[in-house]
């Protein structure tokens, strides 16, 4: 038992270590009042609930045989405080057969069992009690083979002894047996037997499932008759399953063990940065060795189509022009990994282009509110910019970097090279402020401009735009209900509102978030159904009130209430927020014989005096 004193509170903790299920329950609470019989000392129920991580029920089994049109109900049982949530789901992350990622529930019924169906199946309960629990199962399904080749056609030079590799996968349930066929000159099939030609082993990997087997023939000293199709044969009670594998002739020797193979190497004769003017020209060859002897092949970093044919390893570039600004690459291969690259940039010298982030931007006046103007230059060697402001006139002046506008230069990964963001901040706008600006850019090339317009609006654009109007202050008696009014101005940017407040200790505490009541208490038994807080809102064109209630007012409910606006997902990230104060007198009331009616005109100017000392005390005085 652990006491605390604050003032003329004294609270009495009680502590209970190394919490077990049977702790919960309900705990009483009493007050001994000496002379006074136990039934009447104060008492209050305060109760304890333990939460347990989930566990689920080995009810099912791990493993279950289906044939092909059967069905299989399994159901996961699970217990845990609070009670868990039981999903299902595959573990290889494909869809249920009965469609969706997920199934929410403890049952999971499989019917009309396919091939495809086959595989492990988890069930997972959570409450979120760390840690979860999971249980899998696995579904093994009947079905006749399936086989499929890894390369469907294979090449090998002959008379060099050089062997060739035919691998096949075989899936089927129960493992069928496997044989090789080959085909003869004649059309006729013929059983390989594993003797001095041909080696067939059975493979092993981490990427096949569990009904599936990888099957290898090599075949020895490939000859001129060795040129044929060969089949590979899968066989179980439920049926045959066979695919075919074509062996060719090829010039030269294929394979990891081949000799003499080497990789791609490009020859480093070019440059990699060349700088040209519009209308010039450029040749770029691409040397390589290697054996066999490489392919090359031109292409562009962005994927756009080249302009101009590519002769053999040469790429001309004529009558060039901006767009073709950009890398070129050069790539080698001659299927011997891995492929050789090289990389070439192209720089465009030209003159300054420049366009709007957004062409029109609207602000309201006489809020000591800002505009930001973002523009976007491009041009080669890097221009200089300037702001230009357009008067009433229609005379230009260029803008300094003052107390009245930052000129700014960002930087951004989304841009290319050549291209450049800047930014004009307008400060304080006013009326004046409303007109055309424009944005420069100017090299030895020549030089580029666009508009951006800066246009009145009647509230706030952006995101640090007030959104919150001031909250007056409450003053109320204990056991009243109180109300503190929040007006809001959404946006798309933020559109939560919450109310929170610090409590005795000084811990944060959320109320509300929206209409949603996070921390709440029910209050006695003579208001039966209502609860401490709640949320009423009232929407009138634009702006949304919020006004939070607090009934049955005591002591500890005075102090300050905030009223928070944020963004949906990111509630840390704060967009505006606004204090009201709630004020508890034990009497604010005049008392005795002599008082005015307290309906009377006296008693509505006393409470809106008092209301309005009070806001002063909170806005005025700082």
């Amino acid at each position: 038992m652990e006491s605390r004193i604050n003032g003329r509170r004294v609270t009495y903790m009680l502590v209970i270590r190394y919490l077990t299920e049977e702790d919960g329950g309900d705990y009483l609470c009493t007050i001994r009042i000496q002379g006074v019989q136990w039934p009447e000392w104060p008492k209050k129920i305060g109760k304890l609930t333990v939460q347990t991580a989930p566990q689920i029920q080995p009810n099912i089994n791990s493993i279950y045989e289906k044939e092909i049109g059967s069905s299989l109900h399994l159901t996961c049982e699970s217990h845990g405080n609070p009670y868990p949530n039981i999903i299902w789901k595959r573990e290889d992350g494909q869809q249920l057969p009965t469609g969706g990622f997920q199934s929410r529930g403890a049952t999971l019924n499989l019917t009309d069992i396919q091939r495809n169906d086959r595989g492990t199946y988890i069930c997972v309960a959570d409450n979120s009690v760390k840690p979860p629990d999971s249980f899998k199962v696995e579904l093994i399904v009947f079905f006749k083979p399936l086989c499929k080749p890894v390369q469907s056609a294979v090449g090998q030079a002959k008379n060099r002894t050089l062997n060739a590799t035919l691998e096949c996968i075989v899936a089927g349930y129960p493992q069928p047996s496997m044989k090789w066929i080959k085909e003869t000159e004649n059309g006729t099939l013929t059983e390989i037997d594993d003797d001095d030609k041909y080696d067939i082993t059975k493979q092993f990997s981490s990427l096949l499932q569990n009904d599936e087997f990888w099957y290898t023939l090599l075949v020895k000293n490939v000859q001129a008759t060795d040129y044929t199709n060969y089949y590979c044969v899968g066989t179980n009670k439920y049926g045959d399953g066979e695919t075919t594998i074509s062996l060719f002739e090829t010039m030269r020797c294929q394979g990891l063990l081949c000799p003499y193979l080497t990789a791609p190497q490009i020859q480093p004769n070019i440059n990699s940065i060349y700088e040209k003017e519009i209308g010039s020209s450029l040749q770029l060859t691409c040397e390589a060795h290697g054996n066999p002897y490489p392919n090359i092949t031109w292409k562009r970093e962005n994927g756009e189509e080249l302009s101009t044919r590519v002769f053999q390893s040469r790429l001309n570039l004529t009558d060039i022009q901006r767009h073709d600004r950009g890398n070129y690459i050069c790539e080698a291969d001659n299927n011997v990994e891995p492929p050789d690259t090289f990389k070439v940039e192209l720089i465009v010298f030209l003159k300054p282009s420049c366009r709007p982030v957004q062409s029109m931007i609207g602000q309201a006046k006489n809020r000591t509110l800002n505009a930001t103007l973002e523009c976007i230059v491009a041009g080669y060697p890097q221009p200089s910019a300037k702001w230009m402001k357009e008067s009433e006139n229609g005379t230009l002046t260029e803008i300094d970097d003052d107390d009245k506008y930052d000129i700014t230069k960002q930087f951004s990964s989304l841009l290319q090279n050549y291209e450049f963001l800047y930014t004009l901040l307008v400060k304080y706008v006013q009326a004046t402020d409303y007109t055309n600006y424009y944005c420069v850019g100017t090299n030895e090339y020549g030089e580029g401009k666009t508009t951006i317009v800066l246009f009145e609006t009647m509230e706030c654009q952006g995101f640090n735009c007030p959104y919150l109007d001031e909250i007056l202050p409450e003053m109320k008696q204990k056991g009243e209900t109180g109300y503190l009014n929040c007006t809001v101005l959404k946006n798309r940017y933020c559109n939560v509102v919450q109310w929170s407040r610090v409590n005795e200790t000084g811990n944060p505490i959320l109320i509300s978030e929206n209409e949603t009541i996070i921390d709440q208490e029910m209050l006695s038994s003579e208001k039966v159904g209502l609860g401490k807080y709640d949320v009423q809102t009232h929407t009138n064109e634009n702006k949304t009130s919020y006004m939070l209630v607090i009934r049955n007012i005591s002591e500890v409910d005075a102090g300050e209430y905030y009223c928070s606006l944020t963004r949906e997902g990111q509630t840390s990230y704060i967009c505006d927020r606004k204090t009201g104060i709630l004020y508890v007198n034990e009497t604010v009331y005049c008392q005795g014989t002599d008082c005015p009616s307290s309906s009377g005109p006296q008693m509505e100017y006393f409470m809106a005096f008092l209301t309005l000392f009070f806001f002063c005390l909170k806005h005025c005085i700082t």
